[in-house]
């Protein structure tokens, strides 16, 4: 991973901003923190829930092709999880969490 610039740390925030708008303030999340000069920086993030289907009333009946998709996507949800969990140094925090995070990374007052 390349120096972790404030141009990267706003890109973060944007992207974190647009999931809070998308998704809410509270919904959970694997915070990525790398350690650089002796400080602690956020530089990703990943659902810390596992994709739900689109199904809201439960009635919808999925076709075997779906249902694979689903199952598919769910091990890769899984896979990437396992790898976050052993590999990485993380928080599991909300996005709004994140927010503020990101704004004292970069030094800014939160809104």
């Amino acid at each position: 991973m390349g120096k972790i610039t404030p141009f990267r740390t706003e890109k973060l925030l944007r992207e974190v901003q647009e999931d809070i708008d998308l998704l809410g303030g509270s919904f959970k999340i694997y915070a990525i923190k790398n350690m650089e000069t002796d400080r602690t920086f956020y530089t990703d993030y990943y659902d810390a829930e596992p994709p739900l289907r689109n199904d809201t009333d439960g009635l919808q009946i999925w076709s075997p092709e779906e249902e694979q998709e689903y199952q598919e996507h769910l091990a890769q949800y899984y896979k990437q999880l396992s790898y976050i969990e052993t590999f990485t140094d993380h928080d599991l925090i909300t996005l709004e969490d994140l927010e503020q995070r990101l704004l004292k990374q970069l030094g800014k007052k939160s809104h």
